[in-house]
């Protein structure tokens, strides 16, 4: 078996929990993540600490991932955070968690927690829709005047070429239309 604390060289949140949700793994960049300690969770399941696991559908995902190995992504723009802590509601950072099925040394399925801060990269794409949107209401601003401007050319090329009294076309629009059928 790998010495867990290799784990703790890594950025990436890593937790492993048997079939009950018992840690048996948690490493420093889930510490820095959750704001709980490793000791704090080892041999805790994980629905006594964090309340998102114990929803039905949750534990449900859990059960299919250890049954099928097909491993499942929690992203951080479609679903709540499954680490979020009561003591730590105020996180608001955006993270994506990847559960997949992995043979322990005792040779039972365990789950892997792959649980990453994409806050960043969440924030650059918030930001560049936030840019996007101004941008498109520019250009739909832009083409309201711009369609403003042609009504009113047009109403002062009718004004250059009628008498405005009378409503018939002026000398100069006259003589503008021999000149081209003359042509």
């Amino acid at each position: 078996m790998i010495d867990a604390s290799i784990l703790d060289r890594i950025s990436t949140g890593i937790c492993i929990a048997k079939k009950d949700h018992k840690v048996i793994v948690w490493n420093l960049g889930m510490e820095k993540m959750t704001g709980v300690s490793g000791s704090e969770m080892s041999g805790q399941r994980l629905q006594d600490i964090f309340p998102s696991f114990q929803d039905k559908s949750i534990q449900l995902r859990m059960e299919m991932v250890l049954t099928s190995g097909v491993p499942i992504v929690f992203s951080a723009l479609l679903h709540r955070a499954l680490f979020q802590t009561p003591a730590h509601p105020e996180m608001n950072h955006f993270i994506d968690t990847t559960v997949t099925s992995l043979i322990g040394a005792d040779g039972e399925n365990t789950l892997l927690f792959t649980v990453r801060d994409v806050t960043e990269l969440n924030l650059q794409i918030i930001k560049y829709r936030e840019m996007r949107d101004k941008a498109l209401e520019e250009v739909r601003r832009r083409e309201e005047v711009e369609a403003q401007l042609k009504e009113v050319n047009e109403q002062l090329l009718e004004q250059a070429s009628t008498d405005p009294l009378t409503g018939l076309l002026n000398r100069r629009s006259t003589t503008d239309n021999i000149n081209r059928e003359i042509d």
